[in-house]
């Protein structure tokens, strides 16, 4: 089973991409502090899809804590000969409200 909880704060603004067959899709870093020293941060590539990635660009921006769950992927870059290095993202599957949320339009 390949399943993450993972609390964090966003790094950059949100937007919504969409890719030339039509799938949308959000990229983002969350900043996650860790539960047992919270000097050390850990910054998490996210990406979410559809409904959920049109979601999270109407109801959060950067700074905003999120709190989601989703899978584990490791991937690495893929070129024979050079250093291979892995990269670790989290495909976000659902979205949960920590408290009460606004959409963009509606801040001051």
């Amino acid at each position: 089973m390949n399943k993450i909880t993972l609390m964090g704060r966003l790094c950059k603004d949100t937007e919504v991409l969409e890719s030339n067959k039509g799938v949308k899709m959000f990229k983002n870093t969350l900043a996650v502090k860790r539960k047992m020293n919270k000097d050390i941060t850990d910054f998490i590539s996210i990406i979410a899809f559809n409904k959920v990635a049109e979601l999270i660009c109407d109801y959060y921006k950067k700074g905003d804590t999120l709190l989601l769950t989703g899978n584990l992927q490791i991937n690495d870059n893929g070129k024979d000969g050079d250093e291979k290095k892995l990269y670790t993202t989290v495909i976000v599957e659902e979205i949960f409200f920590t408290g009460s949320a606004k959409k963009k339009d509606d801040l001051i």
